[in-house]
């Protein structure tokens, strides 16, 4: 029985997993920065208004060989073949903060590496200066103007 729901349990991530990639790469990516580890972008099109002040967005990280190196330092071989990361973040545009929802680390050849989704991820303030501070700023701006409406 155990067997059994351990099975079921990962037919049910990849089935998550594949509906989200699904959305995800329906995508309309625009470029928020980069830094010698890789360049950053955001979904125009997921952009969601879940509340008054706050935002949920897909990003994604295209790695340099720099970062790709910084993965393998970090996370072991099996990142020498990353190309990747798509996540999904909520941004506080009151609070100027950011936490993390989900990740998936993807190979060249289009294979999930790792993934993990958060179930409320730790917010945390945004750096000034921080790519991430980029995206914030870009996004909150179009929250101001009026530009981002509630499902």
């Amino acid at each position: 029985m155990k067997s059994f729901l351990c099975k079921l349990g990962v037919v049910l991530v990849v089935v998550v997993t594949v509906f989200v990639y699904a959305d995800v790469w329906g995508e309309n990516w625009k470029s928020f920065g980069s830094t010698p580890s890789g360049s950053f972008y955001y979904d125009f099109d997921s952009i969601t208004l879940v509340s008054k002040n706050l935002i949920r967005v897909w990003t994604q990280q295209v790695f340099t060989p720099a970062g790709i190196g910084k993965m393998v330092e970090a996370f072991g071989p099996k990142y020498n073949n990353l190309h990747h990361q798509v996540g999904q973040f909520e941004i506080d545009c009151a609070e100027s903060k950011v936490r993390n929802m989900a990740f998936f680390n993807y190979s060249r050849d289009g294979k999930v590496l790792a993934s993990g989704q958060y179930k409320k991820g730790e917010w945390e303030f945004v750096p000034p200066g921080a790519t991430i501070s980029t995206l914030t700023q870009k996004l909150c701006g179009l929250l101001t103007e009026g530009q981002l409406k509630e499902f």
